[in-house]
């Protein structure tokens, strides 16, 4: 079962940008109190189609095709690894997959959670203003709308280079302040568990090396599931199309200060008072399996890094 409850949690603008991304009309819903969600054991298959395989297999579980002769010719070599891949995930990796699943949903160490809200919000040159959505809602506007938190985002550099082309900076995706209407942006926590994190230690310390690593790697992967999962549900709740906007995670290369999400647990109090999720002095979630994302409606929102233009190609893989 899925349990559910509802949260009452109390610059000037650059002339030169070449996109311009905020003609859109703004959602309907622009407020809603805050809420918890916890994805019961039995109820995990809600989250099995979201769970990328992928990223599983090949990133947390560091498997690769090997082939015992390798052809040749490049392309014939291409196309065996290919084969070999098919094979496996059919023969070994999902049925491995099915058989940890259902070993989560029998002994209980797989519970993701999250904590999600909308908030009306407003773009102040490259800092996104978030207000309080309950007196939002009871009908405060201007300067007797409360300010609940301000991100400051870095915005793609003027250095002439293709991949700074746009000049992008996420506050774009929102109406600006001094237009007087109000946007609107969605927060979410989520979290795989302590218990999934416990349970991975418990079987490294145990010896069962193997184990405890694909366990940990499919609690990782799981709370990248229970991301998109809640992202749906804002996007429902916010009224947009299915697969409209984007949401974007502290860390990454568009909104890189880990520190702002500090700002996040206070606009989601109940991410740290019901579901223990809570920071290190480094800005790192504790449980490790645990994500932060702002939610961002708008239709042309794309993923991009702010780099400068020399920077080498390199090292944006990690």
């Amino acid at each position: 079962m899925i349990t559910a409850s509802a949260d009452l949690p109390g610059l000037q603008r650059d002339a030169s940008r070449v996109r311009t991304v905020r003609d859109w009309t703004v959602p309907p819903n622009l407020a809603t109190p805050g809420s918890v969600i916890t994805i019961d054991p039995q109820s995990l298959d809600l989250l099995l189609p979201l769970v990328d395989r992928n990223t599983l297999f090949r990133h947390h579980w560091g498997y690769r095709p090997v082939l015992a002769a390798e052809p040749d010719a490049p392309s014939q070599r291409a196309l065996a690894r290919k084969h070999e891949w098919e094979r496996m995930l059919v023969r070994e990796l999902e049925p491995e997959l099915q058989r940890l699943w259902r070993d989560a949903k029998r002994e209980g160490w797989l519970r993701p959670s999250a904590a999600f809200g909308i908030f009306p919000v407003q773009a102040d040159g490259d800092v996104l203003v978030v207000y309080d959505p309950l007196a939002f809602i009871d009908g405060a506007r201007g300067t007797s709308l409360p300010v609940r938190a301000r991100f400051s985002f870095p915005r793609q550099p003027d250095d002439g280079s293709p991949r700074n082309k746009g000049r992008l900076c996420l506050a774009d995706y929102f109406r600006p302040i001094e237009s007087g209407e109000y946007d609107t942006a969605g927060f979410q926590v989520v979290t795989a568990g302590e218990i999934a994190s416990q349970t991975a230690t418990r079987l490294q310390q145990a010896d069962q090396y193997d184990r405890g690593f694909k366990v940990h790697g499919l609690a990782a992967t799981v709370a990248e599931a229970m991301a998109e999962f809640i992202q749906q549900r804002i996007r429902v709740a916010m009224g947009v199309p299915k697969g409209q906007g984007l949401r974007y995670s502290w860390g990454y290369l568009a909104c890189p200060n880990v520190s702002d999400q500090v700002k996040v647990l206070d606009l989601l109090p109940r991410a740290t008072t019901e579901l223990g999720i809570s920071l290190t002095s480094g800005y790192q979630f504790d449980p490790d399996q645990t994500t932060a994302a702002l939610v961002v409606h708008h239709p042309d929102a794309i993923y991009f890094a702010v780099l400068g233009g020399d920077t080498n190609t390199d090292e944006l893989a990690v």
